[in-house]
């Protein structure tokens, strides 16, 4: 009996061990996986450009062309970013390593200039998202060379907000198959008080699919343009020329001085000196867009644009210029 009883125990202790040791397998397996599984969610959230810090919005000041690059390096940037100076970027490092970047955030230049020393060979943005904005910038002197079939200074596609900025001696080369402007090629979104003074050079005879307008190439459905002044020439070669460069039996070009093809909605948008090209705003018609001379530019005419004086300086006769805003505690 006594061995019986001892077997039976035995068994018993047997028995618990088994279930303790089970146990305490299916937790370690349990916590292997649950870290296995946080590892894998971080390794595709890197993947596509996201970490946890990234995740949560926050505000970055910049104060040169270093750190601009440095913050636009993650390709996805979803975050708000503030020039506390001007700055100047390198084109043929920008060309060379900073394509395909989104902006999902905010980009404030509080009325500081953006200088591109070179030629600019991509735009800075490949997308500007739904929700995200530029704003309060001044960029100057901005060469854009269309090697691709899209190309402008800021975006070649925008679904965002453009306001209160400036593109101020731009120049771009333009030749055949391609949309080209000095702010976004493609919008989807809205650009309103912004000015933009430039030339286009027509790099021989522009034929094919082309749209050139210096605030938008494609102006699409639901997309806005309003309170913009715009003076641009266009040229071939050293020649200016009072009409739009593209090819007499060519019927696809779309080459206007605001919009180069416009689908969506434009409101008070003026070109100066523009009489001699009477498609001024779509490639068909000049209805939506009005000609002025600088004589024109008073400072009650500009203020009825709603370009804001806290923003602005205005000036009789002269293209409005962004103020430089002043950071508390920069």
């Amino acid at each position: 009996m006594a061995n019986t009883k001892g077997t039976k125990n035995g068994e018993i202790d047997k028995r618990k061990r088994i279930l303790r040791s089970g146990t305490i397998a299916l937790i370690v397996i349990s916590a292997l996986l649950t870290v296995l599984a946080l590892a894998g969610g971080w390794l595709f959230m890197s993947f596509i450009g996201y970490t946890k810090a990234d995740n949560e919005y926050r505000t970055e000041n910049i104060r040169s062309g270093d750190e601009f690059i440095e913050c636009m390096s993650a390709r996805i940037v979803s975050h708000e970013y503030r020039l506390l100076a001007d700055i100047e970027i390198d084109a043929e490092l920008w060309n060379k390593t900073m394509d395909n970047i989104v902006l999902r955030g905010a980009l404030n230049g509080n009325g500081h200039k953006v200088t591109i020393v070179g030629e600019l060979r991509i735009p800075l943005f490949s997308r500007i998202e739904s929700n995200a904005e530029v704003s309060h910038v001044s960029f100057a002197g901005i060469a854009t060379v269309g090697e691709q079939a899209t190309m402008a200074t800021l975006a070649a596609v925008n679904y965002g907000k453009v306001t209160d900025c400036t593109f101020v001696n731009a120049k771009a080369i333009v030749g055949s198959q391609q949309y080209v402007s000095f702010v976004v090629a493609h919008n989807f979104g809205k650009i309103q008080n912004c000015v933009v003074s430039g030339r286009f050079t027509a790099d021989g005879n522009v034929a094919g699919r082309t749209a050139v307008g210096a605030v938008s190439a494609i102006n699409y459905k639901d997309a806005e343009i309003k309170n913009c002044i715009v003076e641009v020439k266009y040229m071939r070669g050293f020649d200016a020329i009072e009409k739009p460069f593209f090819s007499e039996n060519e019927v696809n070009d779309k080459i206007g001085y605001a919009v180069g093809q416009n689908n969506g909605k434009l409101g008070k948008i003026y070109c100066i000196n523009a009489e001699s090209f009477a498609n001024a705003s779509d490639g068909k018609t000049g209805k939506d867009v009005d000609n002025i001379k600088p004589s024109d530019l008073t400072v009650q005419f500009i203020s009825s644009l709603d370009f804001v004086s806290d923003y602005w300086n205005i000036a009789a006769g002269k293209l409005p210029t962004l103020k430089i805003m002043v950071e508390v505690g920069a």
